[in-house]
């Protein structure tokens, strides 16, 4: 199961390419569970979890920069990446999902080089309140500790 709480946390303090990043690890996580849903022979969270993982290799499409040549060469992946999917929808078979997802776990590895030298000062939500997750445990889940500040650049 997808942990949306933490992957909104996370957006909240994250720059342009760590939401890139965050939308790799949405949908190959959605390409996973749809996997898992059809050797269950769970139809209708196959179907699901395949519509999601659309919808954010959509989101990685619309953030493309045509003006570079990366860009048409990653729309290439992209659009065999849905090919893939709808293969599997089609044909029931989860060998297409497992390539996707092999494809998107290689980019996310680029992503993940160059996110991880980014500044983080390029928050898309500068003002957002800092989120440290794992801290401390409590009841046997992680606990999240939100560094308050009073004065986050919002002037009455």
């Amino acid at each position: 199961m997808i942990d949306k709480e933490a992957y909104a946390a996370r957006a909240s303090n994250a720059s342009p390419l760590e939401l890139l990043r965050i939308n790799f690890e949405l949908t190959i996580l959605n390409l996973r569970e749809a996997d898992a849903a059809l050797e269950m022979n769970d139809a209708n969270n196959f179907k699901a979890r395949a519509e999601n993982a659309r919808e954010y290799l959509n989101l990685l499409i619309s953030s493309l920069d045509m003006s570079f040549d990366i860009s048409r060469e990653l729309l290439r992946v992209y659009i065999f990446i849905n090919g893939q999917i709808l293969k599997a929808e089609a044909s029931k078979d989860a060998t297409p999902l497992r390539e996707a997802a092999d494809m998107l776990g290689k980019l996310l590895d680029s992503y993940r080089a160059i996110t991880d030298t980014e500044n983080a000062e390029n928050q898309v939500i500068p003002a957002a309140q800092l989120v440290y997750a794992g801290l401390t445990y409590k009841d046997g889940k992680l606990s999240e500790y939100i560094e308050e500040d009073t004065d986050r650049g919002f002037k009455a």
